[in-house]
């Protein structure tokens, strides 16, 4: 549950718990949270320190907070297994999602998500926002 998350993500062993179980899974690719967001510049820090552990993880997450580092969004971090994808457009941001409503034409130049429709369905029949390749994400979320 997302009260159950919040608690642990406070817990003074939130990193080496979530690192633990990273590595024992051995995701290669692994997003922080479905639902949620990063709530304050210490959890974000927390998962850089998650991400750093882990280098052979491609850590994916879409976010709207405005405390994170600049580098994140522009895509100068040096920390090349964290992508933030911004959900509010900033100008300088290299990954963008944009929430369409039903009806409503792809943007062009941008991805209709085809797996969007209840947060668990990510990465059923495409993995565009988690292509380490591909080197400026917009994806178009249909609103449900």
């Amino acid at each position: 549950s997302l009260a159950r998350n919040l608690k642990s993500s406070k817990s003074k062993d939130f990193i080496a718990n979530m690192n633990f179980i990273i590595k024992k899974h051995q995701f290669k690719i692994f997003r922080p949270h479905s639902e949620g967001e990063f709530y304050s510049l210490d959890y974000f820090k927390a998962w850089q320190s998650i991400a750093l552990a882990n280098k052979q993880t491609f850590f994916v997450a879409y976010t709207r907070s405005k405390f994170i580092p600049v580098d994140y969004y522009t895509g100068q971090s040096e920390q090349s297994n964290f992508r933030l994808i911004d959900s509010i457009e900033r100008p300088k941001s290299k990954h963008m999602a944009r929430i369409i409503e039903k009806g409503q034409d792809t943007p062009k130049g941008w991805f209709l998500c085809p797996d969007d429709k209840d947060h668990d369905t990510c990465l059923s029949s495409c993995n565009y926002c988690y292509d380490q390749k591909i080197e400026n994400v917009r994806v178009a979320l249909p609103r449900h």
